[in-house]
């Protein structure tokens, strides 16, 4: 390879470094909902689950739900919509936590 086409390869590299950041930040945020919404499920089924009214966990279970198919339907969503959806089910888990008897949060 001459020097070049060495140049010539490191000039196009770092001109896809920008991109290449962004995309890895865009699938940190999608798997980070990702291991949220199971996360979540779990404690919703184990930790909270007694604890709740039923009404209260079908509400919980629903938005859980419409957020895995939405995670479904947009693959290619950007960062930001990953963390607007990250914050829903952050205040979902908040309102949950709110709800058990104040010996059940320890």
């Amino acid at each position: 390879m001459s020097q070049e086409e060495i140049e010539e390869k490191i000039l196009v590299a770092e001109l896809f470094k920008a991109d290449d950041e962004k995309e890895k930040e865009r699938l940190i945020a999608r798997n980070n909902l990702e291991h949220n919404i199971f996360s979540i499920k779990n404690k919703l089924k184990s930790q909270f689950g007694s604890n709740l009214q039923q009404s209260d966990k079908d509400d919980a279970e629903a938005k859980i739900e419409s957020t895995v198919l939405w995670l479904d339907a947009n693959t290619s969503a950007p960062k930001e919509r990953y963390e607007e959806k990250l914050q829903e089910l952050t205040d979902l888990m908040k309102t949950l936590v709110l709800q058990q008897p104040s010996s059940s949060r320890n």
